[in-house]
């Protein structure tokens, strides 16, 4: 008998076990003795028996979530290619290549997640679109216009690798997988909570929202260092230097951005005006001395025409249209 390594590693074995639980539901021809001889074996093949019958909970749950379909689509194709595997191991090849029913979404769940945990699943959104995921262990990511990151689970560990923008992150609590967010040169850790993660202008902002994470990455000094946030507090990391700032948030501010409410607090107009314009296609520029003004307020996202209207009625700035564009200048 092997050691237990992970079962994802070979796709014979996880298509086995799928195969095994579709007929033990009756779905299949199903032999009791030739399924024990089969989980004694090898160790991985309880391990990956397991993880089918965790996955097809999951798939129940979130079959519906874009990624899954995709992810069903390639698992039937593969599972009617791949069929004579599980013949070979003692499962009827019409069983694990069916086209709907019990066998073909069993099939797909356990071969489409596996998917997700085999290699890195891009995310991305565009202009304006905001778009929640539901994971495959039930926790949940809602993605911030402009945003990508990669998904990048395995057998032993949940990793999200924020590549730019911002994400929210509903973490299903597995002792045994932490669930870790890379941004820059810095990992969140969390059990069971609930955070956002932003990497935007050179610096990495965590902000806890319930619940509790850790922060690790290098300090000021590029000594290693973790920080523990507590709930409604955020974290600001500059990227280059690895300074730190904290601050207390109210519920409204921390979780606002979900409800396209945008805060500003002492921004530059430049950079509140690149926020806005992840929103809209109406894209706003802001020339020259304009761009350092502090400006401050909540604005809703897409609402482009009342941004403008706004600063122009509250700060020094007068705001001119050119080729459908918007370019905000200091008042002479």
């Amino acid at each position: 008998m092997s050691a237990v390594t992970d079962p994802f590693d070979d796709e014979a074995i996880f298509e086995a076990a799928a195969g095994w639980w579709v007929a033990q539901g009756g779905d299949g021809p199903y032999d009791p003795e030739a399924f024990r001889t089969w989980l004694a074996a090898d160790a991985r093949h309880a391990t990956a028996y397991r993880q089918v019958m965790a996955t097809w909970d999951s798939y129940e749950a979130h079959g519906t979530a874009p990624e899954f379909l995709d992810l069903r689509g390639e698992a039937l194709d593969d599972a009617k290619r791949e069929g004579r595997r599980g013949a070979r191991a003692g499962i009827d090849r019409r069983t694990l290549a069916g086209g709907a029913g019990l066998a073909a979404a069993a099939v797909a769940a356990a071969i489409g997640i596996k998917a997700f945990t085999g290699r890195p699943r891009p995310v991305a959104t565009g202009t304006g679109e905001r778009r929640t995921l539901d994971l495959p262990d039930r926790s949940r990511l809602t993605l911030d216009a402009r945003s990508a990151l990669d998904i990048a689970y395995a057998g032993d560990s949940r990793v999200i690798h924020l590549r730019n923008g911002r994400a929210y992150f509903e973490v299903a609590r597995d002792a045994a997988r932490p669930f870790r967010v890379v941004a820059g040169g810095q990992t969140v850790t969390a059990l069971g909570t609930a955070f956002t993660v932003e990497r935007r202008d050179h610096k990495i902002s965590v902000t806890l929202v319930e619940g509790r994470v850790a922060v690790s990455g290098a300090g000021a000094a590029s000594s290693p260092s973790v920080d523990d946030l507590r709930p409604l507090e955020q974290l600001v990391i500059a990227e280059d230097t690895g300074a730190k700032t904290r601050a207390m948030l109210d519920l409204d501010r921390a979780a606002g951005w979900r409800e396209g409410k945008l805060f500003f607090d002492d921004v530059r107009l430049a950079d509140a005006a690149a926020r806005m314009n992840d929103y809209s296609d109406v894209r706003i520029s802001v020339d020259g001395k304009a761009a350092g003004l502090r400006i401050n307020g909540m604005f809703l996202a897409g609402r482009t025409e009342a941004f403008v209207q706004a600063l122009q009625s509250y700060y020094p700035v007068t705001a001119e249209r050119e080729d459908g564009a918007i370019i905000l200048r200091t008042r002479t």
